[in-house]
Order: structure tokens, then C-alpha cells, then sequence
């Protein structure tokens, strides 16, 4: 009994290092990236996900008022300095999805063109090998933004978050609700602010 309570202490310590760290991280995994010319786009910028520590049990009172707090900052450095069109793909990295490679040997994913809150294209674009295997969704900044309030909102919910340092929107994340299957990670895997 006494291993087992030390065990969960010890996971919970370091569940607090993890999320008081992931707040303010935000690791390159990948140099820079060219959007194709086809989205007339500048250099994208690729993240690492933050890793999904083990969880008991959700967060204290006064780090979720924290990290609401940091998120509505966020969201205002975002409605400053969004870009009115821009090239995004959203992965989730808790899910696998496998796909043939096209013809060229690449495995193609969709990048989104959003302009203004509205998606208005939908471009395959070739996704760096890392990412081949994950599943993206079809989200945009706004999405984001909703999501991690969602799990903010959520008392019994732990949740890590790194924000883009240059438009402040949430660029990797991760919820979690304490079980092996019961939580995600999700990743700004491409973003550009694009020509119209």
C-alpha cells in the first residue's frame, strides 16, 4: 500500500513540473518548412507536442485560474496580430491514421487556407515523415481556442499548453482526464500567414 501511494505522490509531483513547464515551452522538432507556392505562403512553423504525463485527478484552483487568465491573454495577442488569411494543419496526436503515399512516394495531408474565421480551401500538401501516421483535423485558430476552454472549464481535466510566440495561439497541447484512453494532444503541425 505504501508503494502504491508513493508511486501516485511521485506522478502527481510530476505531473505539476510538467504542466507549470508546458505553459510557457515551445520546442522546435523541425527547421522550417516551405508551404508550396500554390498557398503563396511565407516559412511555416513546426512544434513539438508536449508529452502527456500521467494524471490523477484534475488541477488546483488557483493554476486553472492561471491558465484561463494566460489563455484570454492569448486570445488577445491573437486578435491583434492574426494574419486576415492563413495556412494551417492541426494534428491530433493521440489518434494513428494510416494513408498511401501518392505517386511521388509522399504521404499527402489537407492544410486549411482561412480567411478571416472561414475556411475557404482545402490544399493536400505533403506532411513532414514525424507526422505521417497522425491524424489531422480540419480546425482553425478559433478551434483551438475553443477546444482548450472547453477543457479549462472542466474542473476534473489536467491540461499542459504551449502558445505560438509570434500570433499567440495555443500551438501544442495536451487534456487530460486521468485515464490511459481518456485525453489528447494536439498539435499546430504547419501555420503560415498567406498572401490573397
Amino acid at each position: 500500500m505504501f508503494v502504491r501511494v508513493l508511486a501516485v505522490t511521485f506522478a502527481l509531483g510530476l505531473s505539476d513540473i510538467a504542466s507549470a513547464q508546458a505553459d510557457t515551452a515551445r520546442v522546435r522538432l523541425v527547421p522550417r518548412v516551405r508551404v508550396p507556392d500554390s498557398a503563396r505562403s511565407r516559412d511555416v512553423d513546426t512544434a513539438q507536442v508536449l508529452e502527456l504525463p500521467a494524471i490523477v485527478g484534475g488541477m488546483d484552483v488557483a493554476k486553472r485560474r492561471r491558465m484561463i487568465d494566460s489563455l484570454d491573454a492569448q486570445r488577445r495577442i491573437w486578435e491583434l496580430r492574426r494574419p486576415r488569411a492563413y495556412a494551417i494543419r492541426v494534428l491530433s496526436m493521440s489518434c494513428i491514421q494510416i494513408q498511401a503515399r501518392s505517386r511521388t512516394g509522399a504521404v499527402l495531408r489537407d492544410q486549411l487556407l482561412v480567411q478571416d474565421t472561414s475556411i475557404v480551401r482545402r490544399q493536400p500538401v505533403p506532411i513532414p515523415a514525424a507526422y505521417e501516421q497522425r491524424c489531422s483535423l480540419a480546425w482553425r485558430v478559433d478551434d483551438l481556442f475553443a477546444d482548450l476552454g472547453r477543457a479549462l472549464d472542466d474542473t476534473t481535466a489536467a491540461v499542459g499548453v504551449s502558445y505560438d510566440p509570434a500570433y499567440g495561439f495555443p500551438g501544442a497541447y495536451w487534456i487530460s482526464h486521468g485515464g490511459a484512453d481518456d485525453g489528447h494532444e494536439v498539435l499546430v503541425e504547419s501555420f503560415a500567414a498567406a498572401r490573397r
